[in-house]
């Protein structure tokens, strides 16, 4: 079994959206650091990263 992080960093590198999602739960929040809301589920997340 591959190793998680080497999976994620593996996946970014290969520019692999899906592979690299896989490691995120579908109810992700991304906050900066004052605590504001800045992402809200995968889909918002997934249209970022592209």
């Amino acid at each position: 079994m591959e190793n998680p992080v080497e999976h994620q960093v593996k996946a970014f590198n290969n520019r692999n959206l899906d592979a690299f999602m896989e490691a995120f739960a579908a109810d992700i929040n991304v906050e900066n650091g004052s605590g504001e809301e800045l992402l809200s589920g995968q889909q918002e997340f997934r249209a970022f990263t592209k």
